[in-house]
């Protein structure tokens, strides 16, 4: 009984190891919250822009956490905080989603290496062209694969040209800034490899409509089915027998689902940073940025500008004069205190 009760009191002298509050797992998701919105904001866009919420308001609780407690100790200390604004600044909001959003564009070009041989941005740039094509054509155009296929090609020439036109006759800097990514896209591939995949995409999507003209639904992505169903339906409710409107929207649709997943590839491609290294990132930060450079440049800082300059002598001559105002009101207080105590002559 001795000997637990020794235990007992020497559990209790003994110092408590100190435990993060904010190391809770749910805490510490929320602080990756931001680097999962960047790495989703091609699919999700405003899910994308919410999840940064989370992390900001993580960042804000643990720099006054550290600023508030040196573990678990009480002690306020401003520089501590500024490290801790200085090391999640430039590890979770800074170097993190760089190396998410370059590895989303990376996807892109590794495109080039498929049979297609042109990049996910360009496979875009023709879904979307196409897209618009299918609102705009009428009649034969719509109907006969061929003529539609010549209309896709016509003008996907001309919108080339036009913009490698645009591309040479702009300076470099509006070119890094305005020269819009569809744009860029189609001047820096091969512009025969571009066509023949637009050719390919227009086959396809011919197919696709067939099916759905033949009723082959087993053939047709859900989606797709669900929609031209839907539309087609809705045609009949109001006596249209007519069903190419319901056709071309179910046409646009499956353009959208290849743009859709070719924004998947890039989602995945930034999750790729997230797994691999957000870790050697976080250390890398922690231990020779802030560390060995900041912490050093803090400490000169202070040093150098309170210490061993004349700001301090400056805050003694403050001090001093502070003191000898405190002494010499208390002692003309006691003066004045001693004076009333007299007796009047």
């Amino acid at each position: 009984m001795i000997t637990a009760l020794s235990s007992s009191i020497d559990n209790i002298n003994k110092p408590q190891q100190y435990k993060d509050p904010l190391s809770n797992p749910l805490l510490v998701a929320a602080s990756y919250s931001n680097e999962i919105g960047t790495a989703i904001i091609e699919i999700a866009p405003k899910v994308g822009t919410v999840l940064w919420a989370p992390a900001l308001m993580y960042l804000g609780a643990d720099i006054f956490d550290k600023y508030k407690n040196d573990q678990n100790k009480f002690d306020p200390s401003a520089k501590r905080a500024f490290e801790r604004t200085i090391y999640q600044g430039i590890s979770n909001y800074l170097c993190m989603p760089l190396l998410i959003f370059c590895a989303q564009n990376l996807v892109s070009p590794l495109a080039r290496f498929t049979k297609d041989g042109i990049s996910t941005n360009a496979k875009d740039a023709v879904f979307k062209h196409t897209r618009e094509i299918l609102s705009q054509c009428e009649g034969e155009n719509f109907e006969n694969p061929e003529k539609f296929k010549s209309v896709i090609e016509s003008t996907l020439r001309a919108r080339i040209k036009n913009y490698t036109h645009e591309k040479n006759n702009t300076n470099i800097f509006k070119r890094i800034l305005k020269f819009s990514l569809t744009k860029s896209a189609l001047t820096s591939n091969n512009e025969d490899k571009i066509i023949n995949f637009a050719i390919k995409n227009t086959d396809k999507m011919f197919e696709l409509k067939n099916h759905l003209i033949n009723g082959d639904y087993e053939k047709v992505p859900q989606m797709i089915k669900k929609d031209y169903l839907k539309s087609v339906s809705s045609l009949k409710l109001f006596g249209e027998t007519n069903v190419n409107p319901a056709l071309r929207s179910a046409l646009k649709k499956y353009q959208n689902m290849n743009i859709f997943n070719n924004k998947i590839l890039k989602t995945i491609g930034g999750f790729m940073p997230i797994i691999f290294l957000s870790t050697p990132v976080s250390r890398f930060v922690e231990k020779v940025i802030v560390d060995k450079y900041l912490d050093q440049g803090l400490d000169e800082i202070t040093k150098g500008f309170v210490h061993n300059t004349r700001f301090k002598s400056l805050f003694n001559e403050m001090d001093k004069k502070n003191t000898e105002n405190a002494e010499k009101a208390k002692n003309e207080h006691a003066a004045d205190a001693v004076k009333q105590e007299l007796p009047s002559a």
